[in-house]
């Protein structure tokens, strides 16, 4: 009898051991940047832009750039911030399966939210990644909700 008991006990250690592997993990930020962060300041003469991943289906990391810079990647209801000089701005979100862009055009001493989205590819069952504009009222909400990730090694 001590067989099935055994076969139970590794079944469930290998469905958590998938469940963690398949999890997304990114370096967070100290709490005391994190709630500097959600005050929303602004940044004189300059544009400051959030980007937010909210929790969805597609769980796993997927990378953002700003102005095709380094790519940085954020989970499940994770965020970053941008401070850049006011102009037009590109977005880039990537994932294993695509590519989505958004153009922008900041003004200084205004805040902006980006949203890192998914949708269920057309027939194929793929995840494509998305990207669009939060007003302000949704964009800290969301952000609220989420971490501010770390920039260390970027």
């Amino acid at each position: 009898m001590s067989l099935p008991n055994n076969m139970s006990k590794m079944a469930c250690f290998l469905f958590l051991y998938i469940l963690t592997a398949c999890s997304s993990v990114v370096p967070l930020e100290t709490s005391n940047k994190d709630l500097e962060a959600k005050n929303f300041e602004l940044v004189q003469n300059k544009s400051k832009i959030y980007v937010v991943k909210p929790c969805s289906y597609a769980q796993k990391l997927h990378d953002v750039s700003l102005d095709g810079g380094a790519r940085i990647s954020l989970g499940c209801q994770n965020y970053t911030v941008f401070v850049t000089d006011p102009s037009e701005h590109v977005f880039s979100v990537f994932s294993s399966e695509n590519r989505a862009m958004l153009k922008i055009v900041t003004k200084p001493d205004e805040v902006y939210f980006i949203e890192m989205g998914w949708k269920i590819g057309s027939g194929t069952g793929d995840v494509k990644a998305t990207v669009s504009i939060l007003n302000t009222k949704d964009g800290m909400k969301t952000v609220r909700e989420s971490q501010l990730i770390s920039l260390d090694g970027y």
